[in-house]
């Protein structure tokens, strides 16, 4: 249970440090609020979709 939450947030801070170097490298503007919305979607899908895994899991 430990390794999988170990390996789960290694994979967050992967995620974020990725997203964090995109929104470094872009200039100001309206790209860079884009590239932040679109970084904080995918973000939130990968938590969510991990947190239904683990309610679906935990049902059966």
């Amino acid at each position: 249970m430990m390794e999988a939450l170990f390996s789960l947030l290694e994979r967050l801070s992967m995620l974020v440090m990725l997203l964090a170097l995109c929104d470094l490298l872009l200039p100001e503007g309206a790209l860079r609020r884009y590239a932040r919305l679109c970084g904080g979607l995918v973000m939130m899908l990968w938590i969510s979709s991990l947190l239904l895994s683990w309610l679906s899991e935990g049902a059966a």
